[in-house]
């Protein structure tokens, strides 16, 4: 008897030894929760989650509860499972009360559901049909099914926060250097897009605003620099950014999320504190194994800007012009599988069109490494030229190809042309 006792008892060790070591190892395999649980509301269930940790503007159970707050705005916001470890910027939230252009449909839409004539699934169709203007752009992109992806859209009802919205990301390749993209528009009230900077040690490093092209023909351009938000915003731009940085790290440490990845968290800073919004993947931290000299031989380029890690030997990839002067929802598709993103131009200059723009900081963050460089100088004349006709269409082969090599060790990079 006490044998079989003994045997039983050796039996069931073993059993729960197995058991965790396989609940181990499943956990070394998938250490983010939500990309072995995927959320079919992201932005709602993740807020839940974070809410408990951090401050996140208020959730409603319902749109009823929602419209019935008496808070001055809401915001209806988009959710669809891919939301957190897909795509970016391809579906539109809505703000309560409705202005601008969807101002009357929406109107008519609440409206209908205030009166009872519609239930909140209703509501959520119609919403559904006013979100996804973009969304077969991305679907054709993503040679996904259009209806499918668009009945997989629903919305969650959130406290709509004035004040100034945020979005970190943690450098990929460098510690303790971060992108902080900062939405000045609401804030000061003026067609500002906004600022980016670049954080490293806690100071800024680089930074440039970016203000809306109409607002470039208004003959009271100063009003720009004697708004007296956009002089508080400079005066106070560190430690608003160090707030920023400050949530991010603290909500990239919690148990439910991998501490090895870089997400973007947006966020509202609102008087002195800051709101969780969302948290967005991209890619997980990748440091270089060598290092780069202050030049390289004749034919290389270095580049302006830098994020990310190649290999030594670098990466070769194909630029195309029309990408760069006329970006797509295309793009968005396998963003995080391109081994590297060059854009033409400056430093400055990209950092000043990727204030707040979805898609450009999806194409800084996503990729595998970044750069900006001066493609004429890195191909040549006569091959730039070429290929900047055929964007245009003056060329029937389509759209030309530059071809070159990217090396980049995360703090300095390299390009330069490769045989076509």
């Amino acid at each position: 008897m006490r044998f079989l006792t003994l045997a039983i008892i050796a039996f069931l060790g073993a059993h729960l030894t197995a058991q965790a070591n396989e609940s181990s190892c499943s956990e070394i395999l998938v250490r983010d929760y939500y990309l072995a649980n995927p959320p079919r509301q992201p932005k709602r269930e993740i807020g839940l989650y974070v809410g408990s940790y951090v401050p996140t503007p208020r959730i409603f159970d319902s749109f009823a509860e929602a419209l019935a707050s008496g808070l001055p705005f809401r915001i209806f916001r988009t959710e669809h499972r891919d939301e957190y470890n897909g795509p970016s910027g391809v579906l539109d939230s809505l703000v309560y009360p409705p202005t601008g252009h969807l101002k009357e449909p929406l109107t008519k839409a609440f409206d209908a559901f205030k009166k009872g004539e519609i239930d909140e699934a209703g509501l959520q169709d119609r919403l559904r049909e006013l979100s996804a203007k973009n969304l077969r752009k991305y679907t054709d992109a993503a040679s996904l099914d259009f209806e499918a992806y668009k009945k997989e859209i629903s919305f969650s009802a959130w406290e709509k926060l004035g004040g100034i919205n945020i979005a970190v990301v943690a450098d990929s390749a460098v510690g303790d250097k971060f992108h902080v993209f900062s939405d000045l528009k609401e804030f000061t009230g003026l067609l500002t897009s906004g600022n980016y900077a670049i954080v490293e040690q806690s100071k800024i490093t680089a930074g440039r605003f970016e203000i809306d092209p109409s607002m470039k023909a208004d003959p009271d351009f100063a009003s720009f620099t004697e708004n007296p938000q956009i002089q508080w915003f400079e005066q106070n731009q560190l430690n608003v950014v160090q707030s920023a940085i400050k949530l991010y790290k603290k909500v990239r440490k919690l148990p439910r999320f991998d501490p090895r990845h870089v997400p973007i968290i947006e966020m509202q800073y609102v008087d002195g504190k800051v709101y969780f919004l969302q948290y967005h993947r991209t890619r997980d931290l990748e440091r270089a194994d060598f290092a780069l000299p202050e030049k390289l031989e004749e034919g290389w380029v270095e580049a302006g800007y830098v994020r990310g890690v190649t290999p030594k030997d670098g990466v070769v990839v194909d630029v195309s012009l029309r990408e760069l002067i006329l970006p797509s929802l295309a793009q968005e598709f396998k963003s995080r599988d391109r081994a590297a993103y060059v854009f033409d131009g400056t430093r400055d200059k990209l950092i000043s069109k990727s204030t707040t723009h979805h898609l450009r900081r999806t194409l800084l963050m996503k990729p595998r490494v970044s750069v900006s460089v001066d493609l004429e100088k890195v191909v040549g004349q006569e091959a730039y030229n070429e290929a900047v006709e055929s964007v245009f269409g003056f060329e029937d082969e389509g759209p030309k190809l530059l071809k070159v090599r990217v090396v980049s060790d995360g703090k300095r990079a390299f390009v330069r042309a490769e045989p076509q």
